[in-house]
């Protein structure tokens, strides 16, 4: 978690990701509008909320 923390501080995230088209996804009879992919308890102390979100 340091190393994400420090690589979105340097800038390096936004040269090594791309961000891929997002459809609607539907589940339980709800529409989302993107895919959802972060597990539960990955950033308990929610200190690399800025840099998951990329």
């Amino acid at each position: 978690m340091a190393a994400l923390r420090t690589s979105k501080k340097l800038g390096l995230l936004k040269a090594i990701t791309t961000t891929p088209e997002s459809k609607p996804v539907t589940f339980a009879g709800l529409t989302i509008p993107n895919p959802v992919g972060l597990a539960a308890g990955l950033d308990k102390e929610a200190n690399t909320i800025d840099a998951l979100g990329l």
